[in-house]
């Protein structure tokens, strides 16, 4: 079934905005009643019409249970409310557990009336107010108390109790800043500050509502060498993009690097596959191997080039002279002496590696729209933001990869440095962990940072 919806001029007019919402929510259903399929949303509404129509489907379910338990009751929805209503209808043993001063699922339709009306709907109810903390310091327990306060018609009166006592006189201290590069330069700056004092970095933990806000803070983190870990995320030396660069970066540092050599190769479009470099991966090594499967292979130019380029920047990489440097001139970018290693390292990333990166990327977007005859330009818009991103990251790494060099006393000082920064990033080790708010559920540490008004908290869980 094919959904053709018309473009129409934005209309100020509420109404006529409404009922366009509405017609095109009527063919989108008429479009899942087709594909005899439901979506989310569909899991609840569905259910709960099967229930409410069906008054013998719902005694045959509702005869299943005999109790009915709900937890973070704070978050659910009129929907999910009507099917626990008849659910619970025979028994009545239904108990709930939640907290309406955490109410954080607005956005989907939860309303905190629900639970704060509960008591009234069922005069029988019991309430048990729950108000010891068994994991923050006394010091988190009091500030979390102070936001309390100031909430409207909040279900429980009573204060926070901390069960933990001691914590010390740290208190959460709330900043302001300029912008977020303001915020994440002094985050970054704060957590290695806590980490010279001797704490170790597993103990400290950066919070955040949204994952795009800790894009900045990667940066900075990688700038100041701090050892760090995103939780549900990919971190930034996981990213395909930086993978890929890496790999350059360590044939230019050991052209024998054969890990190395297997990534590049594994981009594809070389004329020569990964797995036909690994089977005739000789004695001789890595760099032999590579280059005697390029000149069997007439297709491989691109290799051919790119192991011209990587031969000359071992050979020319410490020109005595910046005119040296410039005796390149195969290429776009023919102007870059090997000595700025920052810009040849991003050079051949764009010259070599980014194609496939795109054209990889131009495929998933196609297989994702394949059924919007319309998405051309918000596929165009996404994959040029994505490219956008990888550049980004490229880009970072070569400054990393130009200050090891800067600060090395050789190449191989280089790429146990790289080693090092790669490991930490990847391996469950003494890390600062970089995740969402809704992630760090169940999780305790020391001091923690939460972005968007950064706050250092420490002693909170």
């Amino acid at each position: 079934m094919r959904l053709e919806i018309q473009a129409r001029r934005w209309s100020p007019d509420p109404g006529t905005t409404a009922a366009y919402i509405l017609a095109l929510w009527d063919h989108y259903h008429d479009a899942c009643l087709a594909l005899n399929t439901v979506d989310f949303d569909g899991l609840l509404t569905v259910g709960a019409r099967l229930l409410h129509d069906y008054p013998d489907f719902a005694r045959q379910r509702a005869g299943r249970f005999t109790h009915l338990e709900v937890d973070e009751f704070q978050d659910t929805n009129s929907v999910q409310n009507a099917i626990l209503d008849i659910l619970a209808a025979r028994h009545r043993n239904l108990a709930v557990c939640g907290d309406d001063r955490q109410p954080i699922y607005g956005f989907r339709g939860s309303d905190i009336r629900m639970m704060r009306a509960f008591s009234k709907r069922d005069p029988e109810t019991t309430v048990v107010d729950l108000i010891r903390n068994y994991r923050s310091t006394p010091a988190i327990v009091d500030a979390a108390n102070g936001c309390a306060r100031a909430m409207p018609e909040r279900l429980s009166v009573s204060d926070m109790v901390a069960a933990k006592a001691g914590g010390g006189t740290f208190r959460p201290e709330g900043r302001e800043y300029l912008d977020d590069y303001d915020e994440a330069r002094d985050v970054a700056a704060e957590i290695t500050k806590t980490h010279d004092t001797g704490a170790e970095w597993r103990t400290m933990a950066v919070l955040y509502r949204k994952r795009t806000l800790k894009n900045l803070l990667e940066d900075t983190l990688v700038r100041a060498r701090v050892p760090y870990a995103v939780v549900g995320d990919l971190g930034f030396f996981e990213h395909r993009d930086v993978a890929d660069a890496l790999a350059l970066a360590r044939v230019l540092c050991d052209r024998d690097h054969t890990t190395a050599w297997k990534r590049i190769l594994s981009a594809g479009g070389w004329g020569v596959s990964d797995k036909a470099f690994m089977e005739t991966l000789g004695p001789d090594g890595a760099w032999e191997t590579v280059s005697r499967l390029a000149g069997r292979k007439p297709k491989a130019t691109a290799l051919r080039d790119l192991l011209f380029r990587v031969e000359y920047f071992g050979t020319c990489g410490l020109p005595q002279s910046l005119d040296e440097a410039r005796l390149v001139t195969r290429g776009p970018w023919g102007g870059i002496p090997p000595r700025d290693t920052r810009e040849y390292l991003v050079a051949l990333w764009e010259r070599f590696l980014l194609p496939p990166l795109t054209a990889d990327k131009e495929r998933a977007l196609a297989r994702k729209f394949a059924t919007n005859s319309g998405g051309a330009a918000q596929r165009q818009k996404l994959l040029e933001d994505d490219l956008e991103q990888c550049a980004l990251r490229v880009r970072l790494l070569a400054d990393l990869v130009d200050d090891l060099r800067q600060q090395a006393a050789s190449w191989q000082a280089v790429l146990d440095d790289l080693a090092l920064q790669t490991d930490v990033h990847t391996a469950d080790r003494d890390v600062v962990r970089l995740m969402t708010v809704h992630a760090a559920k169940g999780l305790g540490f020391d001091t923690v940072w939460y972005l968007g008004g950064a706050i250092a908290i420490p002693g909170i869980s």
